[in-house]
């Protein structure tokens, strides 16, 4: 069974991966780590080529990839690029070919070959001012008319010494990136936006982390703070190419601003605009009062009046979280950019289609691993469900609105019956589609569930203050017992008609007869119980503080087999002593380079073997398909698969 972390946030951090090819040395048995999706992932960076349209570039968190046909396919371009949490791309108005692209913690990168090959251009920026740990470039600017001219928004972290000091201002380069001036007066805060007057080069406004809006009229060397949107955390500026005086301001929690007097003056454009945490805002490159604004939680909304009035045109977007968005390729048409579902075009004018465009994207990451058994596996990514089968990948459908960040998906051995936990109890009888809220609603928004693998029907509901038990799919539910502590986390035994598991963060129960009563299991250790992994009654596998730890006889003794802070572990249920378990690599433990080390163990625990291999991946959960023979992991790299040996998992 596996292991069931991650009842925290389900926007989680998602960091920089890359998928090298090296073989396993692990062992004869083992064959390198396969990549197998979803497509799409995170996109923080969204730009069309403005001389060659059907030229997209798109950057997340396991670098950038390119497409050449208008977004139908992708193709990594990470030749060079050693950091790849992309956050920012720029195209070079005058050369097309010449891209830079701002990295989260790894500073700046540039090619001159469409993105080819990549250069670090960070040496320069070492330079300026105190000696930094890591650098975000969060946004990047250049000269409309004299290439080498480059503005950046930077936020960095100073030394390391165990309490980073952040700090962020404007710096610019007249050289092309080999050095670079930071100019005197500019607040020290995070800079999110930059943007020329694309008829007057000299005049610059940068969106910035609680100080709104700055202005600078001799091209960055000097800068001034507008009026308003004053202390405003501005997440994205535009300037209207076809009216330079006319610019809106996206802020993360004021909705969108908009000037039309070069900033002197800005006004709130909040009618019919429901979500006021914007991410980015984009206007018509041929109409200054068309404009888009794409909303962290209710999706993406237009405006046909200069943002006087809004309309939600994205209802499928709703949950994916758009993240940025740019001007499609087609007549009309519209990006986006989501937080953990790749890029969608819209159609034509009018049209409230979206269209997955994210063949080929390399950024994906996952919440959760619902099911891993072939072909159908099935996974959470943000508030999307995705499914494998046959022919690939597909959307099953969106978690219920009315879950919480962090729900939890549960599979039964019906394919067509799901539950979904989070803020709410709800049941899916079509695969995902559509959900319903399960009665009564005094199961509370902290109820943990559990689905029987005997009956899709029967459904287990726990809290700090019942115990109920529903055999209709949740419809009626009879109270059976009271666990006696507040759980976070629920588990029906495969084995044992009658016996239950709940853990809380330091308590571990067990239930023997249904869940009418529970007795305590002592604790293997002090400290916060992480998770549990459970298949039989000699296999019961509990993370803490202070590792991992193994019970043969149902929790009454523990035997640490694992001295290590652990991130997921799996027993396989074929064969008990075959245990996989992920932990952190000690190497590269901070910043966006996080990963996880992958240990195998045919003995219960007594010896492991590091099977990591080619996986660069934060690992958050693990799996065994039985009908494949392969170990499925599930992280920041999306799912990665490797195949065992046939002798592994026989009794």
């Amino acid at each position: 069974m596996r292991n069931r972390l991650g009842r925290g946030p389900a926007v989680m951090t998602f960091l920089a991966v890359e998928l090298l090819s090296s073989q396993v040395g692990a062992g004869a048995s083992l064959s390198g780590w396969q990549l197998i999706g979803p497509p799409g992932g995170s996109v923080r960076a969204l730009v069309t080529d403005p001389r060659q349209p059907a030229t997209i570039y798109a950057g997340g968190r396991n670098g950038i990839c390119r497409s050449l046909d208008a977004g139908q396919s992708w193709t990594p371009i990470n030749n060079g690029l050693t950091h790849r949490s992309v956050i920012s791309i720029a195209i070079d108005p005058s050369d097309s070919s010449r891209l830079y692209v701002g990295t989260d913690g790894g500073g700046l990168f540039k090619s001159e070959d469409g993105g080819g090959h990549w250069l670090d251009t960070n040496q320069g920026l070492r330079s300026v001012g105190q000696r930094w740990w890591a650098m975000s470039v969060w946004s990047i600017a250049v000269h409309p008319k004299r290439s080498k001219t480059i503005l950046i928004g930077v936020e960095t972290v100073q030394e390391y010494t165990g309490q980073p000091d952040f700090a962020g201002s404007v710096l610019r380069s007249i050289d092309g990136g080999r050095t670079w001036i930071s100019p005197q007066g500019f607040p020290l805060t995070r800079v999110s936006a930059l943007a020329f007057d694309p008829k007057d080069p000299s005049v610059v406004y940068a969106g910035t982390f609680r100080c709104g809006v700055m202005k600078s009229t001799d091209g960055g060397d000097t800068w001034s703070r507008l009026t308003a949107p004053d202390s405003l955390d501005v997440r994205a500026l535009r300037v209207a190419p076809t009216s330079p005086a006319t610019i809106y301001a996206a802020s993360l929690a004021a909705g969108v601003y908009r000037s039309i007097d070069g900033g002197a003056t800005w006004h709130a454009m909040p009618a019919g605009l429901t979500d006021s945490h914007v991410m980015d805002v984009l206007v018509d490159p041929e109409n200054p009062k068309r404009v888009f604004a794409a909303a962290q939680y209710d999706g993406v909304f237009e405006s046909q009046d200069g943002g006087e009035h809004w309309n939600w045109i994205s209802p499928f977007l709703r949950g994916a979280g758009p993240w940025t968005l740019a001007i499609s390729p087609n007549p009309g048409g519209l990006l986006a950019g989501t937080y953990d579902d790749g890029v969608f075009q819209r159609g034509p004018h009018g049209a409230s289609e979206w269209t997955p465009m994210s063949s080929g994207l390399t950024n994906t990451g996952v919440s959760q691993l619902v099911s891993a058994h072939s072909p159908g596996y099935l996974v959470v990514r943000g508030s999307v469900l995705w499914s494998r089968g046959p022919t690939g990948w597909s959307i099953r459908g969106t978690l219920p609105e009315g879950t919480c960040s962090g729900a939890v998906v549960h599979v039964t051995s019906d394919p067509r019956r799901l539950y979904a936990q989070g803020c709410g109890s709800w049941g899916s009888d079509d695969g995902g589609a559509n959900w319903t809220k399960l009665s009564p609603s005094t199961l509370g928004n902290t109820s943990v569930l559990a689905a029987d693998p005997r009956s899709p029907q029967r459904i287990y509901a726990a809290n700090d203050k019942s115990f109920s038990l529903s055999d209709d799919g949740g419809s009626t539910w009879r109270r059976v017992g009271t666990p006696g502590l507040r759980p976070e986390d629920l588990v029906v035994d495969g084995t044992r008609q009658s016996r239950l598991w709940v853990r809380s963060a330091t308590e571990l129960r067990r239930s023997d007869d249904g869940g009418k009563t529970w007795r305590s299991l002592e604790l293997p250790a002090p400290g916060r119980i992480e998770a549990f992994s459970v298949v039989t009654e000699s296999a019961l596998l509990v993370i803490t503080e202070e590792g991992l730890f193994r019970s043969v006889d149902g929790g009454s003794s523990w035997t640490r087999v694992l001295g290590r802070k652990i991130d997921a572990v799996a027993i396989d249920p074929v064969a008990d002593r075959h245990v996989i378990a992920a932990t952190m690599s000690s190497s590269e433990m901070f910043g966006e380079n996080r990963r996880s080390e992958i240990f195998e163990s045919v003995d219960g625990g007594q010896s492991w073997s590091d099977i990591t291999g080619n996986l660069r991946s934060e690992v958050t959960s693990i799996d065994f398909d039985r009908s494949t023979s392969e170990i499925v992991v599930a992280g920041t790299q999306g799912l990665a698969t490797l195949r065992v040996a046939s002798t592994v998992g026989q009794k």
